[in-house]
């Protein structure tokens, strides 16, 4: 296919994402394999970061069926998909992507912050339990922000998330 006419399409494919209009965007996947569905627009956004970024949960969870899909894919914030869906509480999407295999949920955006921290920080306290559940022992630990992270929980007086994050703790140094 001609390389311009490819460079409308993918547009018209990221308009239809942004729109949430799932019928068209699953004709654009289907209709045209050449559409790359992990090329980043001109913001550095991939297909899955604009669904959810712009919470059209139907086509994030379409997207992540995909098994050629990126979920692990920065933007130009360096966050990931998961990061923007614990940001956003959409829980749905949160426990698709906790199902994918080699989910990265410790990489952190360019504010320092993890899935985990936007979660704590912006009171999305179920997707905090879900994150802190498939947490293996002691790798909580392995985040140097795992005191911040406690931190953010006691100030905001989620005291039930900051006893579930000090047992975690707790397996690191007993």
């Amino acid at each position: 296919m001609e390389k311009v006419l490819l460079e409308q399409i993918y547009k018209h494919f990221i308009a239809a994402i942004k729109n949430g209009e799932y019928e068209l965007v699953k004709f654009f996947v289907e209709k045209f394999s050449e559409i790359d569905i992990n090329l980043p627009s001109f913001c550095g956004k991939t297909p899955l970061h604009w669904a959810v970024f712009k919470k059209k949960t139907n086509i994030a969870l379409f997207l992540l069926e995909r098994p050629d899909i990126n979920y692990n894919a920065l933007d130009e914030l360096e966050t990931t998909p998961l990061a923007w869906a614990c940001s956003l509480n959409q829980i749905e999407v949160v426990v698709a992507l906790l199902k994918k295999e080699n989910l990265d949920f410790h990489t952190k955006d360019i504010h320092g912050k993890t899935a985990l921290m936007y979660a704590v920080s912006l009171g999305n306290l179920e997707i905090a339990n879900m994150l802190l559940d498939v947490f293996d022992d002691g790798e909580l630990c392995a985040q140097e922000d795992y005191q911040l992270i406690l931190k953010l929980a006691l100030n905001r007086n989620y005291l039930d998330l900051a006893e579930k994050i000090k047992s975690h703790i707790h397996q690191c140094f007993f």
